[in-house]
């Protein structure tokens, strides 16, 4: 869409407009004045004009020789004759920026071509009373034309008596220089209106008296302030208040802003923020700030002049800070003007801390949890506190002792004997339990079986290699909790039982003999119960969970000098008996066919026995079962 531009009208009321247009439109020259200084009068600078190439140049010239006029544009140069008085000459622009220069002054213009949109800097010509006769307000002369009478009865014969308001009531508070008539204080008669001048052009007027608020390159303008929109609080020339202000406070405030006291539907706040009773300007800046929503300084500092301030440390120690207090965002969680909530909070209860983090009572899919923590019920702050926080996750307190308030404590088993879970000596119940919910029960992060354990532990199941065992413990398929216990245990490494008594509960107790009494002659391992000494707790290369081959599982550590030269002997293949014919073995006496080692078992039982040496037969007849005499 075409801009539309006021072009200047060069009909005559007077009998000679041109001359008299000229003198309107010179500086406003007081009566006694007689030659004001040479200037281009009309195009005034920066203007924006359309309407082909051909237009006239109203100038002023207070006598003398007088100077060319020269037009620069961007097909080149040309120049014009000026004129003596008051002159007018036809000029020549191309489409484009063009400086108009003579008596040592210039002007800048734009003409409008075939583009749509001009740079923003030029603005339509809008010289002052254009549609009016010069001699409205000037006496003609052949060398001067001075005002008829000074303003502000000038001013007032066209314009409203500024000094009053709409209601034609003098204004309380008016602005000094209107007050003493000086209209040109702040308008240029024959320039572009106060309201077609660029943002900052129009800050600079005012500039020109009061301070500028904008200086030292504040972050944050108040909208009006960057439009230049002064008189949009301020009355350009009195007020109902001090500052030229129609208003104080929130009421002023309101006349553009939603009224913070209430809510959109138009109702009360059901706790509203005490600083409403101050105003708004108890917390914003009217003009500009570095701070967002103009305030007069950060958030936390702001509102740490009427709130405590939170605690960094505590005890020597650094707490815990929640990112929004941190960041200085209070407003992250409390309505800044009011709420319908206890606090000032945005939202009460979880809903509040689901608008930054996720819901607590669901699952990822969105799901709800099959096992919930009770606590979600009283709400996130029934274990998080919201500012600062002595633990880890904004807690109330360390893990382990903000669970026990809840749950049974685990104190350390009685005598010593016993032995804790390592996540529950850290106080890390999380290492196992999701604190919001989950899909098993008791809150576990996976199944109580093996996959829990999983987490943490390599896996049972395997050896060292990572194979499966050869001989796996049956009880592995009942999962961990069939031998351990999760957080506490009366034996090493959280076993539910000592290793005798927790074995005997699946296996023979292996410390007795078939009547129910101890042996006579015990296996130290198995009457230490220390089962483990030789069978391996989760699964074993050999049979039974023998650590070792039993040919090498007594000498591989313990036994190691015993029965040297007893152990061996050539065995006969054909017969599977050795080649010396004193010694004759029993059926089923273990023995290795590549090198005659005899296993230990042969001769001895392995938990224990009545006979001595946990010989497998009584002394009297223990050496003549395999050497014949």
């Amino acid at each position: 869409m075409k801009i539309a531009v006021l072009r200047p009208v060069m009909t005559s009321r007077t009998g000679n407009f041109v001359a008299a247009m000229v003198l309107a439109l010179a500086l406003c020259i007081p009566a006694s004045a007689a030659s004001p200084t040479p200037r281009i009068i009309f195009p005034p600078d920066m203007a924006l004009l359309d309407g082909g190439g051909e237009h006239e140049l109203l100038g002023w010239n207070g006598g003398g020789t007088a100077p060319q006029v020269r037009v620069v544009g961007p097909d080149g140069s040309r120049e014009y004759p000026g004129g003596n008085g008051a002159f007018t000459v036809p000029i020549i622009l191309s489409p484009g920026a063009s400086t108009i220069e003579f008596a040592g002054g210039s002007v800048r213009v734009y003409l409008l071509g075939a583009q749509e949109k001009p740079p923003a800097a030029y603005a339509p010509a809008d010289p002052h009373a254009v549609d009016n006769a010069c001699g409205d307000c000037h006496t003609i002369t052949a060398k001067a034309a001075p005002l008829q009478e000074p303003a502000p009865g000038l001013c007032a014969r066209c314009h409203d008596d500024m000094l009053k308001d709409k209601t034609g009531k003098a204004h309380a508070v008016q602005h000094p220089p209107a007050e003493e008539g000086d209209c040109l204080a702040c308008h240029a008669f024959h320039q572009r209106s106060i309201k077609r001048l660029p943002a900052e052009a129009k800050r600079a007027l005012c500039f020109g008296c009061h301070d500028d608020f904008t200086a030292g390159g504040k972050k944050r303008l108040h909208a009006p302030v960057a439009a230049g929109e002064c008189t949009g609080c301020h009355g350009a020339h009195g007020g109902a208040v001090k500052a030229l202000l129609p208003a104080t406070g929130t009421k002023l405030c309101v006349l553009c802003h939603a009224d913070p006291s209430r809510k959109k539907d138009g109702g009360d706040w059901e706790v509203a923020h005490p600083a409403l009773d101050d105003g708004c300007p108890s917390c914003h800046l009217p003009h500009a700030s570095d701070n967002a929503g103009l305030l007069k300084r950060p958030q936390t500092q702001i509102c740490g002049d009427c709130h405590d301030p939170f605690p960094v440390e505590a005890g020597g120690k650094d707490l815990v800070i929640h990112n929004p207090v941190e960041e200085g965002e209070c407003a992250g969680c409390h309505a800044v003007h009011g709420s319908d909530a206890k606090k000032l909070l945005v939202a009460a209860g979880k809903a509040l801390c689901a608008k930054c983090h996720t819901d607590p009572s669901v699952a990822a899919d969105g799901a709800e949890w099959a096992t919930p923590h009770p606590a979600l019920d009283d709400g996130c702050l029934s274990c998080h506190v919201p500012h600062v926080a002595p633990a880890s996750g904004m807690l109330k307190k360390e893990q382990a002792p903000l669970c026990f308030e809840c749950h049974d404590t685990f104190a350390s088993p009685e005598g010593g004997g016993g032995s804790l879970h390592r996540p529950v000596v850290q106080g890390q119940c999380a290492g196992c339990h999701a604190p919001h919910g989950s899909a098993a029960a008791k809150l576990l992060l996976a199944a109580p079986a093996k996959a829990l354990c999983l987490k943490c532990h390599k896996d049972p199941a395997l050896n060292p290699s990572g194979q499966e065992w050869a001989a796996p413990h049956a009880a592995l398929d009942d999962g961990c909790p069939a031998c351990h216990l999760p957080h506490l245990a009366p034996a090493p490494r959280l076993l539910a039982k000592p290793q005798r008594e927790l074995c005997a509960g699946c296996h023979e107790d292996k410390n007795l003999n078939p009547d129910g009494s101890e042996w006579a002659a015990s296996h130290p391992p198995v009457k230490s119960g220390l089962c483990g000494s030789c069978h391996g707790p989760h699964g074993a290369p050999e049979k039974a969970l023998l650590k070792l081959d039993p040919m090498e599982l007594c000498t591989a550590s313990c036994h190691t000098e015993v029965h040297e030269r007893h152990r061996s002997t050539q065995i006969d293949p054909s017969t599977d008996q050795p080649v010396k014919q004193l010694i004759r073995l029993p059926a089923g006496f273990p023995i290795r066919r590549r090198d005659g080692v005899f296993g230990c078992e042969g001769c001895h039982l392995p938990h224990g026995s009545d006979n001595l040496h946990m010989w497998n037969e009584p002394e009297q007849k223990f050496c003549t079962n395999c050497h014949q005499f």
